[in-house]
């Protein structure tokens, strides 16, 4: 060993002579270093490393829980952090009349007077079953609109050993909570079969407290104050009213029959309804209720509200009239009178309407008549375009995140029509779109659907006709072309046939070109129409991320989901003639769509791609926190520290208390019901 010591090199051992020192310097160096931190860890000047452990503990556990609670956290995070905007609201107007002989005269004039107030709410009549056999020639005259909707009360309501019928009298009366509870609309605003609106002040008023989230209840205070229950104020069936007597003896009657407009959504007012009809079989047991053959609502409404009041925000509307003198439209929002009901059809009839409503203008401030009920998008293509995919996923994320779309798969009717079919149904100037009645609507069910967005997707027509015959044969270019008004073809005519009917007139036959040029048309035209945006499935997705986004997408996850999609080119149409047609056809046709086709291409050439603002999410800040934390581990001991103290606990301390702050949000909503 000493001899092959002495064979390597001199300037070889001299080298491990100094690396010797310097390794013996060096653990004298670290023995200083320690006896440094130590004393700046007791000035308080430097962050220890056992500060840093219980940091990254404490980060540790944040993540592990999020990982496992993540869509629990997140959902409730966005439930109850998310402005009122966020929610997509559908607002509407219920009236109750459940008579067994069909439906009262009072009906046909109120609820064509509630579709003429506005051009976008709809209304839902809640009648007996007898009355949808009886009356479907009036039900049928008031649809006209494509807003009015017949819901059938349920026939009883059981509580305990007890039942009461809702096919009748009391139906009309605490079938109202009912009718309530089970709207389609996440709005819902009752109107009293006798009640007159004078002008569409109080819709906006409902809007303004009920829409926007600043109340759960509208409506207004009984003229006699326990009227219900025979000025007895001291009547209940919930033992809990017990303890609070003395506050329930001041607790005023509500009353019912102006108008109730509910935030039907909230669970407290779920709670509160399923409620009342529960007091109200009690009371009918009890034989509490005054008049009316005790079939009064009002005092379970009281009760219930009282058992809720705290968990439910009200709101009294004071331009609401019970006991006018006359038709006092120059006064009132709302008259509610039967004894009056027919003076005011009168006078509207007569013209004596605008004049009340001036009068009436003069006296409140309106708010913003711009605002839309609607935030509602549609998807709609001429189909053959490959909008499916997109459609699906969008559909799947708004159900989760409470954004409201049509149906992907056409269930409502919706997913093809043209602009000219929507122009006719919302007569213009109305910065939205609505529906007729839906396609399924057998049992008078219906579908709410009012859009303030709309997206387009179009591409090459011709494709677009071959796409859907091969698929569907003539179904799908027959609904086309009967939106269009083109009539429909014979169920086995052939493709060879549909291109000669081209070609003999000159112009497109199935539906495909009015599509196109309406919805193009329609994007060009703000002042009558929402927002819309043409795409073709090139533009769609190659920008899928940014489009999701435009129409309402917001959650980073969820813009994740598009992120990946990508134009497939061989979806692109080729040159190649379907089996059996002649090419000089075929070329024929292509002329005839030209128009059509050009501005397929003017759409996908001028197409600005969407872009979306990400700030840095908190798991990006952490990536590059750890990050930057191994990477400076690599400097020396003395730099390790001081970056530590002055950057990585800087940035782990903000995070985690970030996240503190979320979970103590979360707590409060929680606490606030």
């Amino acid at each position: 060993m000493d001899a092959l010591r002495r064979r390597r090199p001199a300037d070889q051992q001299r080298n491990d002579i100094e690396a010797t020192s310097v390794h013996h310097n060096h653990n004298k160096n670290n023995g200083d270093l320690i006896q440094i931190q130590t004393k700046k860890r007791a000035d308080g000047r430097q962050c220890s490393s056992k500060t840093v452990v219980i940091l990254l503990a404490l980060i540790s556990c944040m993540i592990w829980l999020r990982i496992y609670f993540g869509h629990f956290i997140r959902d409730i995070y966005d439930e109850y952090t998310h402005p009122p905007s966020y929610y997509p609201p559908s607002m509407g107007f219920v009236v109750v009349d459940v008579r067994q002989d069909g439906v009262g005269e009072l009906v046909k004039p109120q609820v064509e007077r509630l579709l003429e107030l506005t051009n976008n709410l709809h209304v839902e009549l809640w009648v007996s079953i007898a009355a949808v056999k009886t009356e479907d020639k009036l039900f049928q005259e008031l649809n006209n609109t494509g807003r009015f909707h017949v819901r059938m009360m349920k026939e009883s309501h059981t509580y305990g050993n007890s039942t009461i019928d809702l096919q009748g009298v009391m139906g009309g009366h605490v079938g109202k909570a009912h009718a309530l509870k089970e709207s389609r609309f996440d709005f819902p605003l009752l109107l009293d079969g006798n009640s007159w609106p004078c002008n569409d002040y109080f819709v906006k008023e409902v809007e303004e407290m009920v829409v926007n989230g600043h109340t759960d209840v509208i409506w207004t205070l009984a003229p006699i104050k326990f009227g219900g229950n025979g000025g007895n104020a001291t009547r209940f069936v919930d033992h809990r009213i017990a303890d609070e007597i003395d506050v329930y003896k001041s607790f005023q009657e509500r009353n019912t029959g102006t108008l109730i407009a509910v935030k039907r959504t909230s669970p407290a007012v779920q709670s509160w309804l399923a409620l009342t009809m529960n007091i109200y079989v009690q009371h009918v047991d009890a034989g509490i209720n005054d008049g009316n053959g005790n079939q009064r609502d009002q005092p379970a409404f009281r009760e219930a509200f009282f058992i809720h009041r705290h968990k439910l925000k009200e709101h009294f509307a004071t331009d609401a009239c019970r006991r006018a003198n006359g038709c006092q439209c120059d006064s009132c929002t709302l008259v509610h009178s039967k004894r009056f009901f027919n003076k005011c059809v009168q006078d509207y009839a007569d013209g004596l309407s605008s004049k009340y409503l001036d009068a009436y203008t003069a006296k409140v401030t309106t708010t913003d008549t711009d605002t839309t009920l609607c935030h509602q998008v549609l998807i709609t293509s001429s189909g053959g375009v490959g909008s499916s995919k997109f459609m699906n996923t969008f559909d799947k994320i708004a159900k989760e995140r409470h954004l409201k779309v049509n149906d992907p798969g056409d269930w409502d009717g919706l997913k093809h029509k043209p602009a000219t079919w929507w122009k006719d149904q919302s007569h213009s100037s109305t910065s939205l779109l609505q529906t007729k009645v839906g396609a399924h609507d057998d049992d008078y069910e219906y579908v709410m659907s009012c859009f303030h967005k709309v997206l387009v997707i179009i591409g090459d027509p011709l494709h677009a006709i071959d796409s859907t015959y091969r698929r569907f044969t003539a179904m799908h270019i027959n609904r086309m072309k009967e939106a269009s008004g083109l009539g429909t073809y014979e169920e086995d005519v052939t493709l060879e046939e549909i291109y000669n009917d081209i070609v003999s007139s000159g112009k497109d036959q199935t539906g495909i070109a009015n599509y196109v040029e309406s919805w193009h048309a329609a994007s060009k035209d703000r002042s009558n129409w929402p927002e819309i945006k043409l795409v073709t499935s090139k533009n769609l997705y190659d920008n899928a991320a940014g489009i999701a986004h435009w129409l309402g997408v917001t959650n980073e996850d969820d813009l994740d989901k598009f992120s990946g999609f990508r134009f497939d080119t061989s979806k692109r149409r080729t040159a190649a003639t379907p089996p059996g047609i002649p090419d000089e056809l075929r070329e024929q046709v292509v002329k005839a769509l030209e128009n059509v086709t050009a501005i397929v291409e003017q759409i996908e050439e001028n197409y600005v791609p969407e872009t979306i603002s990400r700030l840095p999410s908190m798991r990006m800040i952490l990536f590059v926190s750890t990050c930057a934390m191994l990477v400076f581990a690599k400097a020396s001991a003395q730099w390790r520290m001081q970056i530590i103290h002055y950057a990585v606990c800087p940035v782990l301390l903000f995070w985690f208390i970030l996240e503190l702050f979320k979970v103590g949000i979360l707590i409060g909503a929680y606490l606030q019901g």
